[in-house]
């Protein structure tokens, strides 16, 4: 038994795990390689050909709809964003990594393990910096402070997992938006812990920003002297390291600390300075907002001329930034529509797969089912007539048990009744072989009295008074010792007799009782005559009152009456 139940639970694992291996293989022919591929080669494209980027993304989105898997989903909605965020589409790129954020809280249980810290975090720094470039920079503070945080955490349940750098750049937005707020407290706190990481890290573009933000800070605080050591040091190191772009920077932060100390001398030094460089570097918008400060010191100086080529120069450079912004919001549309015409063909594409692959998903799961069900019916018909044969062989060994049991039941019942029988009988027996001896008995010594009583009269006086006495004292002692003998035979055969007489005669009187045991014991009436020393007349006479104080009829039988009490 215990084989063949080991045997229908393997049959029944097998069958199950059939049905799931075929549900699986309907729902995962996505090849993984083929998605990673393409999203290994998004970041050539999304910065010079951003159409290119996000044909590839949207391949790999339907592939990663296809498997079902949520991370690869997550990846997906990560790639579109960046592809908007590098082409200056910013809202769009917002929505989608809220889509990824959520695709992953929903798919993830466990919220503190390393495949949900890791991309949430990068996710969250993500949404700051679009909030950031919309101007919005309490929404930026709040998902920078989100990544920071779990940045954190994953460095502390696993160190190494996130480099240096991801949190210091943290550290450098957040200093950021606390100097814009005017916040100088929080945001030299923040600056100074970015400095303390970048000792390790030594990224000078980072080591110059962070110099020139602090020399800000500084500036704010209304210090005169310190912030210009720090531009002098941020300065040199972005001269060191070429970046044309950060010295126009640089030169444009000189002349505008020089412009709010009323140096207009060093200020248009400055600004001239930064309007040449930034020329050379394309950094046309601070070389406008150069050009307008320049406009403006020009006028307050008298030099029409000179102002008025500045404010051409900026109006030309505000044109251009306009056309430029334009274009890029043109180019952003376009964009946009032929994503939108890719996933509407896209779409009718898959929903047609979709349908295709529910039907044969359908197919299986009926035939798995109908599988599965057959093989339970057939185990549960299998178990269920083997439980009746089980119930079947049991009930036979119950009854054959319960006739076993009751015929040694009636075998113990009768010997026992035989036994007492036997014991009733032998006592009985006993008890009238006593009855006979004391019938003896009484008999001799009655006659020893007659005789006693008959020698009397030949007697002299005085003797025969002493005579008489001794032979009715005989008598008297007699009886009471026969009765007394007889009454403790009797009650140890016959124990209920006196108790149920009891109970249904209660004014019986001793001497009718006397009478009642003897003949419940079927003796006649000269032989309680002889026990009793009374005359047979008597005893009849007390029979007769016996039978009215029982309220017997005269067909009843006294005997049979008093043996079935």
């Amino acid at each position: 038994m215990i084989d063949n139940k080991k045997h229908l639970q393997y049959v029944l694992i097998t069958t199950v795990i059939l049905c799931l291996s075929n549900m699986q293989v309907i729902a995962g022919k996505t090849d993984t390689v083929i998605i990673n591929k393409y999203l290994k080669n998004i970041p050539i494209y999304q910065v010079s050909r951003p159409d290119t980027a996000l044909s590839l993304a949207n391949k790999a989105y339907q592939l990663s709809l296809q498997s079902g898997d949520p991370l690869l989903l997550v990846t997906s909605y990560n790639t579109f964003a960046d592809i908007y965020y590098y082409s200056g589409n910013q809202q769009l790129a917002l929505d989608y990594y809220f889509k990824a954020l959520r695709q992953l809280e929903e798919n993830t249980k466990d919220k503190e393990i390393a495949s949900y810290l890791i991309p949430s975090a990068r996710i969250n720094c993500n949404i700051g910096n679009c909030y950031y470039d919309l101007k919005m920079k309490e929404m930026a503070l709040t998902y920078y402070k989100k990544s920071l945080s779990l940045v954190d955490e994953s460095n502390s349940k696993k160190p190494g997992t996130f480099n240096p750098q991801a949190k210091m750049l943290l550290l450098y937005n957040i200093g950021n938006i606390f100097s814009d707020r005017n916040d100088l407290k929080q945001a030299k706190e923040y600056y100074l812990m970015a400095q303390e990481i970048n000792k390790t890290v030594n990224n000078n573009f980072v080591k110059a920003g962070l110099l020139e933000s602090l020399g800000w800070v500084l500036i704010k605080e209304g210090k005169t002297a310190e912030p210009l050591l720090y531009f002098d040091q941020a300065l040199e190191v972005r001269k060191k390291i070429n970046d044309l772009r950060g010295i126009t920077g640089t030169y444009m932060a000189y002349g505008d600390y020089y412009l709010q100390k009323k140096d207009i001398s060093k200020a248009k030094e400055w600004y001239l300075k930064a309007i040449s460089l930034g020329k050379q570097s394309a950094r046309w918008q601070l070389v406008q907002q150069a050009a307008e400060n320049m406009t403006k010191i020009y006028q307050d100086a008298g030099k029409y001329k000179d102002a008025f080529e500045m404010k051409n120069l900026s109006a030309q450079l505000s044109d251009s930034i306009f056309n430029n912004q334009s274009t890029t919001k043109l180019t952003r549309l376009s964009l946009q529509y032929e994503y939108d015409r890719q996933i509407k063909q896209q779409e009718v594409k898959q929903q047609k797969e979709i349908d295709r692959q529910k039907n044969r998903k359908i197919f299986f799961i009926l035939l798995s089912t109908i599988l599965l069900l057959s093989v339970i019916l057939a185990v549960m018909l299998y178990i269920n007539q083997r439980k009746k044969l089980l119930n079947a062989q049991m009930k036979q060994k119950q009854l054959d048990l319960e006739k076993k049991n009751i015929r040694l039941e009636n075998k113990t019942i009768r010997l026992e009744k035989e036994k007492l029988e036997n014991e009733l009988s032998f006592k009985n027996k006993e008890l009238a072989i006593n009855v006979m001896y004391l019938v003896q008995k009484n008999e001799f010594i009655t006659d020893i009295a007659q005789r006693a009583k008959d020698l009397i009269a030949g007697l002299p006086g005085n003797v025969k008074q002493s005579f008489a006495h001794l032979a009715s004292d005989l008598q008297r002692n007699t009886d009471d010792k026969v009765w007394k003998e007889f009454e403790v035979r009797f009650q140890e055969v016959h124990q209920d007799f006196y108790r149920s007489l009891n109970e249904k005669f209660p004014d019986l009187t001793p001497n009718e009782k006397k009478l009642a045991a003897f003949l419940r014991l079927n003796m006649s009436t000269k032989d309680i005559s002889a026990i009793t020393f009374q005359s047979p007349e008597s005893i009849r006479m007390a029979r007769s009152r016996l039978r009215k104080k029982m309220e017997l009829d005269s067909e009843e039988n006294l005997i049979a009456y008093l043996e079935s009490i």
